[in-house]
């Protein structure tokens, strides 16, 4: 399989574990908003302000065709919703402002489309406690992808801050997990996840199709 890294700020080592699809996918990840927004039109898909319950520790939660589920965490592996205000992420995000997926523990996060996508991206919260793993999935839980962001810092500013992670797929991407380190200490997390939307000609085929759909219905209809 073929990984790659585009860094804005500064050099990144990325690697990839497991077996390849017998598709060979091709992973690019990305660690700033800006090199990810240029390589993908993506819409947000989730930021967790619906999410029915929050700062609660739940074995997983499902929203908007994606089930996360948690790999570790204690008393049970979970994950775990945080509103704004919380001031225990990493040392340079200060108090957030957003709502977070994390865990009540360690963070060890496993996020399954049901829908799959070829682009990803998110905003990450990193806590600087030690490596952090950013794996990708596709067809049948194959790896197709895998990085490290090495100390638990922020790749793209050396921080533990609030930054940003995103990777493109030649394949269909099934899901990604989220894995780092003393998340139990500091929390680490994610949020704001955006998607590729469907292209412009992928729209209008399926437009072509619905309508040709309802055509052949009506005249059914007039014919019965």
């Amino acid at each position: 399989m073929k990984v790659s890294c585009v860094s804005g700020l500064v050099a990144i080592t990325a690697f990839a574990l497991g077996i390849a699809s017998p598709a060979q996918a091709g992973v690019t990840f990305y660690d700033t908003q800006a090199t990810f927004n240029g390589a993908a039109t993506t819409a947000l898909l989730e930021d967790f302000s619906t999410a029915p319950t929050k700062d609660a520790a739940l074995a997983s939660l499902i929203l908007h065709g994606v089930t996360y589920t948690g790999l570790a965490g204690s008393p049970f592996p979970n994950v775990f919703v945080t509103s704004p205000g919380y001031s225990n992420y990493g040392a340079a995000v200060g108090t957030t402002t957003d709502y977070i997926l994390a865990a009540n523990g360690d963070e060890n996060i496993l996020a399954s489309f049901s829908t799959p996508y070829n682009a990803v991206g998110f905003n990450a919260f990193f806590n600087g406690l030690g490596d952090g793993t950013l794996t990708v999935f596709g067809a049948g839980s194959s790896v197709i992808g895998t990085f490290t962001f090495l100390g638990g810092f922020d790749p793209a500013t050396g921080l533990a801050d609030k930054g940003y992670l995103g990777f493109t797929s030649t394949a269909p991407i099934y899901g990604f997990e989220w894995d780092t380190t003393l998340g139990g200490e500091l929390n680490t997390g994610f949020t704001n996840i955006s998607v590729n939307v469907p292209e412009p000609i992928t729209l209008s085929l399926f437009g072509a199709g619905l309508a040709g759909a309802v055509a052949m219905r009506r005249r059914k209809k007039k014919t019965g």
